[in-house]
Order: structure tokens, then sequence, then C-alpha cells
């Protein structure tokens, strides 16, 4: 946001409370129930400000392969949008996720 309290339309809003991507006026993705591995990513890109990437955000689970958990959450996170405005990416090493407009 702004300091005027207006959601800046040139990056994406991640809304914890209502559970809603939006790009500008237009909602990308609403979640109607808990999606913890997609959710962390948005919530780390909004406390971020909406950089152009940022490192894998998920915590390390015995067992399950960190490239493959976040392969995963990726692509969960690129399915079902209402809007396929925004593609998320992982960043090429398996370490982060990068966003741009589709």
């Amino acid at each position: 946001m702004n300091t005027h309290g207006a959601v800046n339309v040139r990056q994406p809003h991640w809304d914890g409370v209502s559970r809603e991507l939006t790009f500008g006026d237009r909602l990308v993705k609403r979640f109607s129930r808990p999606a913890p591995s997609q959710e962390r990513m948005l919530i780390e890109f909004e406390e971020a400000g909406w950089p152009s990437a940022i490192d894998d955000p998920l915590p390390l689970i015995a067992g399950v392969s960190p490239k493959r958990r976040l392969k995963t959450a990726i692509r969960h996170l690129n399915s079902c949008q209402a809007s396929r405005t925004i593609v998320f990416h992982g960043n090429g090493n398996g370490c982060g996720i990068r966003w741009e407009l589709a």
C-alpha cells in the first residue's frame, strides 16, 4: 500500500484475512480452504513488497525434497486462478520463486 492506504496497482496484493490474491481490481486467486505452502509464499511476497523473486520460504520437511516441495507448491499456486494475471516460476536453482505478469 502507498502512504494514502491505496493498493499499488502495479504489483499484486495478498490479503491474508480474505485469503485473496489480487492485481489492481482483478481477483487472481481466492482460497476457500487452507493451503499453507501457497499462502506462506504469498505472505513472504507481500511482506517483502513484491520483489520479482524471493528465496524459498517453505519449512524443511523430513524425507521430502525441498526442490520437489517448492515445485509442487508453485504448480498449485498457478492452478485454479480466477484470472490468469500472474504466473509464478521457480528461479532455476530450486531455491526460490519469482513472479511475472501473464
